[in-house]
């Protein structure tokens, strides 16, 4: 291959030709013409760079379509739940985007194509993708662990990830720099989380990684409907995949109420014969049917649903759940998901403890009241609570904001980036602390960060519309009224402004940089995250501070902010954009930049500091010369930032 021959270069002598220096003579020479950039392609394949073989896929290829991905098809086909909402879902959405569904799997060897699926090795998806990249991916799984678990191959595109589990995460297998990685794909757009549950939700949350979407899954009304009028037979349908899972699935529960209630027949739906049930199977009022290929006979020989799980760690909607619920068949769930209180509240099942006694009174209730239960269904329609246009409708929001979004870079390759130039990544709490207290961060920061004219000229456009915001505001305050925080003052920029307006408190954690400012203000040397007033402040100044902290650092720092302030008081804070910061720094390269930073769409902040008790009051664009020289590129006449007032709620006492 001609490409290789002239990349091997094999062998040269050093004294004669710097084979580095001629390497890279030769892709230049290679990429100026479309035909030299395909043999470019053909060596990074031969090399095994798929990285650097999607770069040049990119510019050969334009990116329009969109990739659902599930896996192991072959193995457990579209009964499975996670596959087979990902195959109803990819039935509706080709209706309006061009998408290809594929199935990763593990044990064959070469792709394959049917039915209009790709069949996808492991070994062999980054591959795929560098050679027929799309404009997004669409992950579906049951744990955001599991983003990890594609040979690396998603970190170069923009994924959504739909999560189906009620614990989308296990805390005791993601490392904190596994996390640090799920932040900061959030914060700059490269991951979209969507989940089933307000459970699922809080999981999160409660671990700093950001989920703003929770999704019922849909279901289309392709099963015939229950025509029973008794409730003789229950049916089962959550068979695990593995032995170790028969206690959180509640196979081990369920074998002992069909023991107690031996007068129930009991259907139920298992993978395969040889998955271990515990003795399930030798019960003489449990049927058992293996390997079903469709549903259809299995709903029809039940009247009612069981779902006894007996941990939060399953499946948010079971889908056996809303496929019996399309029937018009009861359901009868353990209280250990979120779903089973729409269930109840709808009256079509009962929820309850997952315990044997429990179980069998809820049956009991049923069988009583069964007419009433089928009532229920045309009182409450089933299709409007998991609604597919509804769903989808949301589905098409996330992914025509998704397809507007800048590629950013990863957070392995930022690191890489500094360390080629021999800097780190300042990324946490602990390491920002100790870079702002260097001697040479101190004495230089305002020289390095507004040293160049353009920046002087932002920093100048930053303190005006602090300035606009403030005299708006605090227009009819006095002066003996009114009490200002500038957090994290470093050289104080800012607080000749904030005077103007009242009392200024100077917070900063770094004592040498309060240390440097000479004014006669109060200035306290505290922790940002550990501050020592309450409710005490009409408006506190926070710039460059929020981009520079992750959403688990945040949720903190928002709880703080919002302790500190008057009822209705103010933050003045820092906003910069996403799109545009991205691209510039796409540009400039990323090593330029050793303190980590994340942006937001406008949108996309307001929904944030909602989640915390703050509305965005007023914002004005700054930054255009910064962007003045980005002409080319098309980014000229944009601003890089807002400067934001965010309010706090105000409460109503009724």
């Amino acid at each position: 291959m001609t490409s290789t021959l002239l990349l091997a270069i094999i062998p040269i002598r050093d004294e004669i030709m710097d084979v580095t220096k001629l390497k890279r003579t030769i892709v230049s020479f290679l990429k100026r013409t479309s035909s030299g950039m395909k043999l470019l392609r053909y060596y990074y394949l031969w090399k095994k760079d798929y990285d650097k073989t999607l770069q040049i896929t990119k510019v050969l290829k334009s990116q329009n379509d969109i990739v659902i991905v599930c896996r192991r098809v072959k193995e457990y086909g579209f009964r499975e739940a996670i596959n087979c909402e990902a195959y109803c879902f990819f039935n509706e959405i080709k209706k309006h985007y061009d998408v290809r569904l594929i199935s990763i799997e593990y044990d064959i060897d070469t792709i394959r194509q049917e039915d209009g699926i790709i069949f996808i090795p492991f070994k062999e998806f980054p591959k795929y993708l560098s050679l027929y990249p799309p404009k997004l991916i669409h992950v579906f799984d049951s744990k955001i662990n599991d983003v990890f678990n594609y040979n690396f191959a998603l970190e170069h595109f923009i994924v959504i990830s739909t999560l189906t589990s009620n614990k989308p995460i296990d805390e005791s297998t993601i490392g904190r720099y596994d996390l640090l990685r799920l932040l900061h794909e959030i914060d700059h757009g490269l991951l979209e989380l969507i989940v089933h549950s307000e459970n699922a939700q809080s999981e999160l949350y409660y671990l700093g990684i950001k989920c703003e979407r929770m999704l019922l899954p849909f279901i289309t009304p392709s099963l015939q409907k229950n025509e029973s009028k008794t409730m003789k037979c229950i049916g089962f349908a959550s068979s695990p995949l593995q032995k170790s899972d028969l206690s959180r699935k509640g196979v081990l529960l369920l074998k002992a109420v069909a023991m107690k209630n031996s007068d129930i027949q009991f259907v139920v739906a298992w993978r395969n014969s040889s998955i271990h049930d515990d003795g399930l199977r030798e019960l003489e009022n449990v049927t058992m049917l293996y390997n079903l290929e469709t549903m259809n006979d299995f709903y029809n020989s039940i009247d009612c649903l069981i779902i006894p799980f007996t941990e939060r760690d399953n499946h948010a909607v079971p889908f056996s759940c809303i496929e019996a619920l399309s029937c018009h068949i009861p359901v009868i769930i353990t209280n250990v998901l979120d779903i089973a209180q729409t269930i109840e509240l709808c009256g079509w099942g009962i929820s309850c403890n997952p315990h044997v006694d429990d179980i069998s009174d809820a049956i009991r209730s049923i069988r009583m009241k069964y007419n009433d239960f089928l009532n229920a269904f045309s009182r409450k329609d089933i299709f409007h609570v998991f609604n597919k246009e509804q769903y989808i409708c949301n589905m098409k929001e996330v992914y025509d904001a998704c397809y507007e979004r800048v590629q950013s870079i990863t957070l392995q390759k930022w690191k890489k980036a500094l360390e080629a130039e021999g800097k780190e990544l300042v990324i946490t709490r602990e390491s920002m602390k100790k870079y702002y207290n260097e001697d040479d961060v101190v004495k230089k920061y305002f020289q390095i960060r507004f040293g160049e004219d353009k920046h002087f000229k932002f920093h100048k456009e930053q303190v005006l519309a602090v300035e606009t915001i403030l005299n708006k505001y605090f227009q009819s305050a006095h002066r003996t009224d009114t009490c200002i925080l500038d957090l994290a003052t470093g050289t104080g920029r800012l607080v000749y402004s904030l005077s103007q307006i009242g009392d200024v408190v100077l917070i900063d954690s770094s004592l040498k940089m309060l240390k440097s400012l000479k004014n006669n203000h109060i200035k306290i040397c505290a922790d940002l995250f550990n501050l020592p007033l309450k409710h005490y402040f009409d408006c506190i100044a926070l710039l460059r501070v929020l981009r520079h902290y992750q959403f688990n650092d945040r949720q903190q720092l928002y709880q703080i902010l919002y302790e500190n302030l008057k009822e209705g008081g103010i933050v003045l804070c820092d906003v910069p954009i996403r799109s545009i910061e991205i691209q510039m720094r796409n540009i400039q390269g990323w090593q330029k930049y050793n303190i980590y930073d994340c942006f937001w769409e406008l949108p996309d902040f307001e929904k944030e500091i909602n989640m915390f008790g703050f509305t965005l009051h007023e914002y004005i664009p700054v930054g255009y010369s910064l962007t003045s020289e980005y002409e080319s590129e098309g980014l000229s006449h944009n601003p890089v930032e807002y400067i934001c007032a965010i309010q706090k709620k105000q409460i109503t006492i009724r």
